[in-house]
Parts: structure tokens; C-alpha cells; sequence
């Protein structure tokens, strides 16, 4: 009877319920999480930059877990995050946490909610729903607008570029066949004038 009890658990099926309908389905986690943040300072100047830790805490395949790509604005400049993991395997569970290390550097002068910029999907299976672990933090920026700066001087550099292209010739708007005929008629009427003069001479 054990050995046909042990058969019966190794042949024992384990279905995997699909997820539900999402344009993201197919690269979003499974688990339990909530979001740890961790941020430098509440105050800096442009063309600065500062770190921002948006760490995912739970249960689950933490390992699979992809960064979350924040949201593309000229007015602020995420680098690509370095990443961090801690993991913890017991009684068949996966507990841990794992840490997206941004830089972030404000381009134009005003106030910054990361939650604009930084947000990431997943599905809690206790709930059977979707859910998001969106950046709650917040800074302030001062100074020149470096984005219109370096937009100006990328067209700087384009004309500049252009000038160092173009011939230094003196380019005439005349074909050559015109310029021909009227280097004759020049000197035809330096020679006509000449005409009256030696007349009279003689």
C-alpha cells in the first residue's frame, strides 16, 4: 500500500491555471509584494544626480522578476539600474527581495513624483487579480533647463558642421557661357572708347 501510495504522488498532475487577460501577460511575475523605497535627497539641481532604490519584497520567483523601465521624459534622465537580489528558500517557498539601484538625473527645474516615472505590474494569486507597485517618493530640482540647452547647442554643432562641408570658392550664379560673353562685350567697349581718341590724334 505505501509503494502504491508513493506511485500515486509521483504521477500526481499539477495544472497551471492561465493567467488572466492583460497586454502584459506574458512578462508579468506571479507572487505576493509590496515596494521598499529608498532616495538620496529631496533636493537637488540640475545636470545632478542622485539614487533611487525601488526594491520588490515577497513571495515568489524573484529572480525572474524583469527592472521596470520608467517612463521616457525629457525633463528627467534614469540610468540603467544596477540589481540586487536576496533570496530565501524554506518548506518550499521563495521569499526574498530584489533592488533596482537607479541614478536620476532632473534635465529642467521643477518638482518630481517618481510614480509619474516608475511603476511595476504583477499578479497576486491570493487575490487573483493584477496589481502595481508604483515609486511613491518625490524631489525637488532647481536651476537651467538643460534639455533646451543641449538642444541648442546640437544645432550649434550641426551648423558648424555643415560650414566645415561647404567649399570655400566663391561660387557666380552665371553659367560659363555667360560669363564668356560678357568678358567679350567688356572688351569691346574698352576698345570702342579708344576709337574717338586716336582720331582726333590723327
Amino acid at each position: 500500500q505505501e509503494k502504491n501510495a508513493c506511485m500515486w504522488h509521483s504521477q500526481r498532475k499539477v495544472k497551471v491555471k492561465p493567467l488572466p487577460p492583460h497586454p502584459l501577460q506574458s512578462t508579468i511575475s506571479v507572487g505576493r509584494y509590496r515596494l521598499s523605497e529608498d532616495i538620496s535627497v529631496d533636493s537637488i539641481r540640475t545636470g545632478e544626480s542622485m539614487s533611487y532604490h525601488f526594491s520588490i519584497q515577497g513571495e515568489g520567483n524573484l529572480s525572474a522578476i524583469e527592472e521596470p523601465r520608467p517612463t521616457e521624459n525629457p525633463a528627467v534622465r534614469f540610468y540603467t539600474p544596477q540589481v540586487r537580489q536576496d533570496i530565501y528558500r524554506a518548506r518550499g517557498r521563495v521569499r526574498g527581495k530584489k533592488t533596482f539601484h537607479f541614478y536620476v538625473e532632473p534635465q529642467e527645474a521643477g518638482t518630481y513624483a517618481l510614480g509619474d516615472y516608475l511603476r511595476w505590474i504583477y499578479f497576486d494569486p491570493q487575490r487573483a487579480r493584477y496589481d502595481t507597485l508604483r515609486a511613491t517618493a518625490q524631489f525637488k530640482a532647481t536651476g537651467a533647463h538643460l534639455h533646451d540647452q543641449r538642444v541648442r547647442s546640437k544645432k550649434q554643432e550641426a551648423f558648424y558642421a555643415q560650414l566645415q562641408t561647404e567649399n570655400n570658392t566663391i561660387q557666380t550664379p552665371f553659367p560659363t557661357h555667360w560669363r564668356i560673353a560678357i568678358s567679350i562685350g567688356l572688351v569691346l567697349l574698352i576698345g570702342l572708347s579708344y576709337l574717338p581718341r586716336r582720331t582726333q590724334n590723327t
